[in-house]
């Protein structure tokens, strides 16, 4: 895998399609941690939508796809 960095759908028509990364942090405040836990469940379900409507513009064919 090769890490063109975040964001920018242009990287695209290079051929350079989205991916997951994970990271871990601690959070020692609890309203501070519990707000920034909501809001990366509601980022998540975003991502996880935009990567599905990006790989409808993937520049290469799906395994098993027909040339």
């Amino acid at each position: 895998m090769f890490e063109a960095g975040a964001q920018g759908e242009h990287k695209l028509k290079r051929g350079l399609g989205p991916a997951f990364t994970h990271s871990a942090h601690f959070i020692k405040h609890a309203g501070l941690r519990d707000a920034i836990a909501s809001f990366v469940e509601a980022e998540a379900r975003s991502v996880e939508e935009s990567l599905r409507e990006y790989a409808l513009h993937t520049p290469f064919r799906a395994a098993g796809e027909a040339e």
